[in-house]
C-alpha cells in the first residue's frame, strides 16, 4: 500500500510539471511512518531567483547610503564632484580605526603591523625622528616627556577650560597657551636641537594622526585618497567639530562630513531597516570616554533624540584605577573597599569580568 501511494505521487509530480522530486520521511500516525512528496521546481530558477534577490538588496542598500540624511551628524553640502575613494576615520581618544566602503560592505584598513585600530600616538624622539601609531606607544615609557596622546581632550577647548585644567596635572607632557587663550603641547628644551618646532596645537597633532590614518589607507588601497569622514563623540561643540575638520585640512583630507559616533552606529544597526520607526540607545564605552545616546530612525533618517556621558570613564580610566585599586589597598578589607574606595563606586558599571580581576587582586593581600 505504501509502495502504491509512492508510486501514484510521483506521477502526478512529474505529470504536473516539476522537477527534481524529492522524498521526505516524516512522523506517521500508522504506526511507524508515512511518506510525503515535496516537489522542487527547477534548479536554475532557484538560482535567478537568489540572484535577483541578492540584486533588490543591493540597490536597497545603495539607495539607502546615497539619500542618507543624518540629523545631529551635521550634514554639509559638498562642492564639486568628489573624485577617488571616501574612507571613514575613527578618530578615538586612544585608539583611532579607518575604513572604506567597497564591494557592498565595509573593508578594516590594517595598519603595517597588521592591526585594524592605531593608537593615538605622536613621539618626538632627540635624533629628530617623528613617530605616530604603534611605534610612538610602544617608547613612550622611555620618552614621556615626548609623547604626545589623549589630545583629543584638548582639541578645541579654551586653555582655562576646568577640564583642560585637571587633565594637565594628569600628562607628564607640558601643556601652555597661545596668545589666543588655546592649549598647546610643548617637547622640553631638551628636544628643541633635535626639532625646530617645539610646541604643537591639538589640531596638528591630530592632524598627524589623521595623515596615518590616511597612508594606512592609500597603502590598503594602492591609490590616493583626498577625502574622509570622521566621527566625533555626540557631546562635541561647534568649535570641537571644527578643529576636528581643520585636523583634517592639515592630514591634506577634505572632511565630507563629521558624523557623531553613536549615530554611526546607528547607521550601522539600520541599514537594513529603513523602511520602518524605532527607537535606539547606543552605548559607546571608549578608551577615554563613556556615552549614552538615544536616537530615532524614521525611513531612513537618523535623529539624535538625548546624550549624556562622561569624558573621563573609558577604558583607559578604568585600567588606570583599577591597578591604583590594587596597589594602595592591598591590606584593606574586600568589603571595606567596596563602601569606603570611591574609584570602586565610580567604576561599578564595569562588566563581570572586571569585577572578577578586582577581586582576585584583594585575594593576593598577604
Amino acid at each position: 500500500m505504501k509502495a502504491f501511494l509512492i508510486r501514484v505521487c510521483l506521477l502526478s509530480i512529474i505529470g504536473s510539471g516539476f522537477i527534481y522530486p524529492q522524498l521526505v520521511v516524516e512522523a506517521s500516525l500508522f504506526g511507524g511512518r508515512r511518506y510525503s512528496i515535496l516537489p522542487f521546481r527547477n534548479h536554475a530558477k532557484q538560482q535567478q531567483q537568489q540572484q535577483e534577490q541578492k540584486k533588490q538588496e543591493s540597490d536597497v542598500k545603495s539607495t539607502f547610503l546615497s539619500t542618507l540624511d543624518v540629523r545631529g551628524g551635521g550634514k554639509e553640502e559638498t562642492s564639486g564632484n568628489i573624485q577617488g575613494p571616501v574612507i571613514g576615520i575613527d578618530l578615538g581618544t586612544t585608539y583611532s580605526c579607518v575604513a572604506v566602503w567597497r564591494n557592498n560592505r565595509v573593508d578594516i584598513c590594517p595598519n603595517e603591523q597588521g592591526h585594524r585600530i592605531t593608537p593615538s600616538y605622536v613621539a618626538f624622539l632627540k635624533d629628530g625622528t617623528r613617530l605616530v601609531g604603534d611605534a610612538a606607544k610602544n617608547q613612550a615609557t622611555q620618552n614621556p616627556t615626548g609623547t604626545f596622546f589623549d589630545v583629543k581632550r584638548l582639541i578645541g577647548r579654551n586653555f582655562q577650560d576646568p577640564t583642560v585644567q585637571a587633565d594637565k596635572k594628569l600628562f607628564p607632557y607640558d601643556i601652555t597657551d597661545d596668545e589666543h587663550g588655546h592649549p598647546m603641547v610643548a617637547l622640553d628644551k631638551e628636544f628643541s636641537s633635535a626639532h625646530t618646532k617645539t610646541k604643537f596645537t591639538p589640531e596638528e597633532v591630530s592632524g598627524m594622526i589623521l595623515r596615518k590614518m590616511k597612508d594606512i589607507a592609500e597603502t590598503y588601497l594602492g591609490r590616493p585618497v583626498h577625502h574622509a569622514v570622521v566621527t566625533v563623540p555626540a557631546y562635541f561643540t561647534d568649535a570641537q567639530r571644527q578643529a576636528t575638520k581643520d585636523a583634517g585640512t592639515i592630514a591634506g583630507l577634505k572632511i565630507e562630513r563629521v558624523i557623531n559616533e553613536p549615530t554611526a552606529a546607528a547607521i550601522a544597526y539600520g541599514l537594513d531597516k529603513q523602511d520602518r520607526e524605532e527607537n535606539i540607545l547606543v552605548f559607546d564605552l571608549g578608551g577615554g570616554t563613556f556615552d549614552v545616546t538615544l536616537l530615532s530612525i524614521d525611513h531612513g533618517v537618523f535623529e539624535v533624540r538625548a546624550t549624556s556621558g562622561n569624558t573621563h570613564l573609558g577604558g583607559e580610566v578604568r585600567n588606570s584605577n583599577l591597578y591604583l585599586l590594587e596597589e594602595q589597598n592591598r591590606c584593606v578589607p574586600l568589603w571595606a573597599q567596596f563602601l569606603t574606595t570611591e574609584s570602586a563606586n565610580r567604576f561599578s558599571f564595569c562588566s563581570l569580568l572586571s569585577d572578577f580581576i578586582i577581586i582576585l587582586a584583594f585575594l593576593r593581600c598577604p
